[in-house]
């Protein structure tokens, strides 16, 4: 995937993106405008104003750490790739890193 995307062959690399996602019972990324995607953004706000900073600072490591840190290095190179092709679904990527850092520490 990183490969290709510094190779300049971003489609190939968001393929194969997409592919390690939905192996991972990911989601794939939704584009602005999506009705899905503004309720998830409204009750990640929600979530995120009821954390307290210690709530926060206290969380403890993920269970499934290594799981976890694939999903988020893909999600942040997808944030890549998208900044140069794809710009809409930047948003929806940050919100599932943002989603499996706080359900998982």
């Amino acid at each position: 995937m990183k490969c290709l995307g510094t190779n300049g062959k971003l489609i190939a690399s968001r393929d194969v993106a997409f592919s390690i996602l939905q192996q991972s019972g990911e989601a794939l990324p939704r584009e602005v405008g999506d009705p899905d995607l503004a309720m998830d953004i409204k009750t990640m706000v929600s979530t995120l104003h009821a954390y307290s900073d210690e709530v926060i600072l206290a969380m403890k490591a993920s269970h499934k750490a290594e799981r976890d840190v694939l999903a988020l290095d893909v999600y942040y190179f997808l944030c890549h790739i998208y900044t140069e092709c794809s710009p809409k679904h930047v948003l929806d990527a940050t919100l599932q890193m943002l989603r499996i850092t706080l359900s998982n520490g």
